[in-house]
């Protein structure tokens, strides 16, 4: 999965999306173009699966990912 995944994503966002299943980088084409000003924000919608019984006994924020969310577009609107 990592070999597919590295033409897209950074050693960083590939760490994150292993452990969590959401990460976000820098917009990267194919061929090795990377647009600093575009940023790619990956979340996973399992956590909010209606047929994810463990949510059932969970209501808190899975894996924290709504508060990673919060900081990166926070940090994202004070970088411009």
């Amino acid at each position: 999965m990592a070999k597919y995944w590295s033409k897209y994503l950074d050693e960083a966002a590939l760490k994150d999306f292993s452990k969590n299943g959401f990460y976000t980088t820098k917009f990267r084409t194919t061929d090795g173009t990377v647009y600093d000003n575009v940023n790619v924000i990956a979340i996973n919608t399992e956590a909010c699966y209606n047929a994810n019984y463990y949510l059932i006994s969970n209501r808190e924020d899975p894996g924290d990912q709504l508060k990673w969310l919060e900081e990166k577009l926070t940090m994202m609107e004070a970088n411009g």
